[in-house]
């Protein structure tokens, strides 16, 4: 789908080296852990943040949003809050809206947050899966749209109270790769302790961390539960979580080059790599393994369905990838049957 991005303005790089980045206005929409732990970062960084905070909502109006983190705790006493979409379009519109809803809640974006869109609005999607950019751009064509990939260890035991436990770096891509509105988008973060770095191929960098997120979240999912140390302890479970890396790697490429893009010349590699990198996270339930817990539904559309399906449509065989796909849907605590 074509996009227009020649509204959105562009910064100035040989001024950039001598100035500092200025200050943006910005809308969060999805105030779970990841919405608020790279939204309060983003106030730290001197940014005019608006959070739409939709359950817990008086809680944070009286504590704040706090976060406990490894990278510097961090506590917001009075932020910019609002209830309901209204109350956040009171507040003007934004230079950048940071969406971090859940991937099966993207219908409820134009309702939430249409107020605060402009035409100069950018649109960061720090959402779970393949395929979220387009569910966005069906409906906000003429805004910038971008997408987030935070490699994070975050929870939210209580509205507004933020654990950090590992990593925190994001990713970032442009629908559209366009390099001069990529450098916007890691622009951003400068003031951050976020550490941005710039994805060439919004594309590729969602395949790759789909690498590991497809086998681990659904092998938690399953194993009701179960933490990254579990599962690498397991044998039976961490060889099928290798093979599942290899299917997602093996579709990656396969939709990669069916876009005219450069595949993964290493996707060895790539799965190697994450594979030791969950080896360091031995505590660490992914989120769907926390959702399924809470008995909260799961992303199952974006994180399992549709790669699954590209692979059918690829000619792919992914049967591990596919039954997995089965599996977390029947038990998808929102299921019905």
């Amino acid at each position: 789908m074509a996009l227009d991005f020649r509204a959105i303005p562009r910064r100035n790089v040989a001024m950039s080296a001598t100035l500092p980045p200025k200050p943006c206005t910005v809308a969060v929409v999805g105030t779970g852990a990841v919405g608020c732990y790279y939204g309060a970062r983003l106030a730290e960084g001197g940014h005019d943040v608006r959070f739409l905070v939709r359950r817990g909502f008086e809680t944070v109006r009286q504590n704040g949003i706090g976060v406990t983190s490894h990278l510097g705790d961090l506590h917001l006493p009075s932020p910019t809050l609002a209830n309901t979409p209204e109350e956040l379009a009171a507040h003007g519109t934004v230079d950048w809206l940071i969406v971090a809803l859940e991937s099966y809640d993207l219908d409820q974006l134009p309702r939430l947050a249409a107020g605060v869109l402009s035409s100069q609005t950018r649109i960061l999607a720090l959402v779970n899966g393949i395929g979220v950019e387009e569910d966005i751009a069906r409906f906000t064509r003429r805004y910038g749209v971008f997408g987030g990939l935070g490699f994070i260890g975050v929870g939210q035991p209580s509205p507004g109270r933020i654990f950090h436990r590992e990593f925190g770096a994001l990713d970032i891509g442009h629908y559209g790769d366009d390099a001069a509105a990529l450098e916007e988008a890691v622009a951003l973060w400068e003031p951050t302790v976020v550490a941005a770095r710039p994805a060439d191929c919004l594309l590729r960098a969602r395949w790759h961390k789909m690498i590991w997120d497809v086998p681990f979240n659904g092998l938690s999912v399953i194993a009701g539960g179960a933490t990254s140390g579990f599962i690498l302890e397991t044998p039976a479970l961490g060889k099928f979580a290798r093979r599942v890396m290899d299917e997602i790697a093996a579709i990656a490429n396969a939709d990669l080059v069916a876009k005219g893009l450069a595949p993964f010349d290493d996707a060895a590699d790539v799965c190697d790599r994450a594979m030791r990198l969950m080896g360091t996270t031995e505590n660490y339930i992914p989120p769907a393994g926390v959702d399924f817990v809470r008995q909260q539904p799961l992303e199952v559309e974006a994180m399992f369905v549709r790669p699954a399906q590209r692979a059918e449509e690829l000619e792919i065989e992914a049967p591990l990838t596919s039954f997995l796909a089965a599996l977390v849907q029947r038990v998808n605590p929102a299921a019905t049957f």
